[in-house]
């Protein structure tokens, strides 16, 4: 407030703070208490299709405007509500209300059965299945794909494949693809200074705690920052409600199939496949510069954990003429969720699918 302020501006600005002092106290104890779970994945679904941990969700609307429809799907490592996170600042939500028949599909959460599921399990066996599946529920002959961050991994592996289901088209949202460029806290794993197998526990997965901690090792005050955020907003509620579903997911991370892990050291932190356009699955050639369809890559150019130097380089590796790059400032989780997300990478998307589709 300017120090020439009147006295009545003065005692409004008062009345206000000690307004706000009082909802913090109070949604301070029930956040503490538990008692403000957030509202994730409001969305109304229907299960309509599963196959081991694998789930497939479609969010019906009696409002479609496009076809065909598309499916969303995230990685391994965060689960897949951050699709549909908060009203309001909802891919799922905003796809859905722009006029799109939605699906969703959730890897499900990896235990001892798992551990020997491959890179290729999910790109070349279980997504083709989801595909398959949401086509046949959807009496469609094709679809959109909408992949997140390892997500992306997957559909471009698909996409470039023999195994290639029909796709319209298909939008990548961080997709990681120039490992050299990501994070430096990779670099023991990619020098072999560390070996996977000493992160991967008797069950053999990489324990969802080995995750979390190094999401925290890459910035290790950002709990701090977070707690400083919190009680500065903690009047709000709207604000402590983003807050808290927002560091749920962040803390809520998977476990990782023990093989699928050593592959992905090896493979792509390593060798470097995808920007070297190396790479080999069931070893055969897969090249990028096979995909003929077009792709929208969105780059969040705040990102810490998918450097947007990590994701420029698709243009490069696919064929001339099918790629598009948004540009969105945000970070990581930024990227799909929060006020970033509903304001710039919402239009972003649903006016790119938009021009790909049928009315």
């Amino acid at each position: 407030m300017s120090l020439l302020a009147s006295p009545a501006e003065l005692a409004d600005a008062l009345r206000k703070e000690a307004c706000r002092s009082s909802l913090r106290a109070r949604n301070g104890v029930q956040y503490v208490a538990g008692q403000r779970p957030p509202r994730i994945g409001q969305t109304p679904r229907d299960l309509v299709w599963r196959q081991d941990k694998v789930r497939l969700w479609r969010y019906r609307s009696g409002q479609v405007r496009h076809r065909p429809p598309v499916l969303l799907f995230p990685g391994l490592v965060g689960r897949s509500y951050v699709l549909d996170l908060l009203p309001g600042s909802s891919l799922v939500a905003g796809l859905r209300g722009a006029g799109f028949d939605v699906f969703l599909a959730d890897w499900g959460e990896p235990d001892a059965l798992e551990a020997s599921n491959t890179f290729e399990t999910y790109a070349l066996d279980y997504l083709p299945r989801v595909i398959a599946a949401a086509r046949e529920e959807a009496e469609a002959h094709e679809l959109h794909l909408l992949a997140y961050c390892m997500g992306a991994m997957f559909a471009l592996a698909l996409l470039a494949s023999d195994r290639c289901p029909p796709v319209r088209s298909a939008v990548m949202l961080a997709p990681p693809v120039d490992f050299g460029a990501m994070s430096a806290l990779m670099a023991p794993l990619r020098a072999g200074a560390l070996d996977p197998g000493e992160l991967i526990d008797e069950q053999g997965l990489v324990p969802a705690e080995v995750i979390r901690r190094f999401f925290q090792i890459r910035r290790p005050a950002s709990e701090v920052t977070q707690y400083v955020s919190l009680w500065q907003n903690l009047w709000n509620e709207r604000a402590l409600e983003a807050h808290g579903a927002m560091a749920r997911w962040l803390r809520d991370h998977l476990p990782f199939p023990g093989v699928a892990f050593r592959q992905m050291v090896r493979t792509f932190l390593r060798e470097n496949a995808l920007a070297a356009d190396t790479l080999r699955l069931h070893g055969q050639r897969v090249s990028l510069r096979d995909i003929r369809v077009p792709i929208l890559s969105v780059i969040a150019e705040r990102d810490d954990i998918v450097p947007p130097a990590a994701s420029r380089p698709l243009a490069e590796v696919l064929a001339s003429g099918i790629h598009t790059e948004a540009a969105i400032p945000a970070g990581h989780l930024g990227l799909v969720a929060g006020r970033v997300a509903a304001a710039e990478t919402m239009p972003a998307i649903t006016r790119w699918l938009a021009e790909h589709s049928d009315r």
